[in-house]
């Protein structure tokens, strides 16, 4: 394995919990649900990847990027059972450039999670 991540989520009172990575820390309250930080951080991941891309590459982004991501739930396992990314661009950028940057943001990390299911096990420690 590449690189190596660790995350812990604690419930740090009725109204609130804290999720930390070592680098950063958010607390929210009950009203974000985990699978709102899945899409947000799909979101995110879309955006610094496609960032990123244009920076390497020299594609000048002339203004605002952002993505929006929405999620559906499915039951039977209940879950995310879809999800829809836009990555929204600021004009003035070529035809190529726009298909280059989608490309660059279909094989962010958390995308690729998404569609390739790592090992994932459930313990208790």
């Amino acid at each position: 394995m590449a690189d190596s991540y660790t995350a812990t989520a604690t419930r740090t009172g009725t109204e609130q919990f804290t999720v930390s990575t070592g680098s950063a820390t958010v607390v929210s309250d009950a009203s974000l649900r985990p699978s709102e930080l899945l899409l947000a951080s799909l979101s995110s991941c879309i955006l610094w990847t496609v960032v990123d891309y244009a920076e390497r590459n020299g594609i000048g982004l002339p203004g605002e990027v952002s993505v929006r991501v929405s999620g559906a739930m499915a039951n039977r396992p209940r879950r995310v059972g879809e999800i829809r990314a836009e990555l929204v661009l600021p004009d003035g950028l070529s035809e190529k450039h726009r298909e280059a940057l989608l490309r660059a943001g279909q094989h962010c990390p958390v995308h690729a999670t998404l569609t390739h299911s790592p090992e994932l096990t459930v313990a208790v420690g």
